[in-house]
């Protein structure tokens, strides 16, 4: 999980419905290609984790 223990501060947290994850991922893929750290779900959160330390 790479926002614990000293990684990148993150600059977006991108919270979304199922409905739009096809269009939020083209978003998150726009937004890393930029250089902009961001947290979401598909690439931070592992099925099995625990959700709230993720979020902290």
């Amino acid at each position: 999980m790479r926002w614990i223990d000293g990684g990148p501060r993150l600059n977006v947290f991108l919270s979304h419905n199922s409905a739009d994850k096809d269009t939020v991922r083209a978003l998150a893929m726009l937004l890393a290609g930029e250089g902009i750290n961001l947290f979401f779900d598909e690439w931070d959160i592992r099925q099995g984790d625990p959700q709230s330390p993720s979020l902290h």
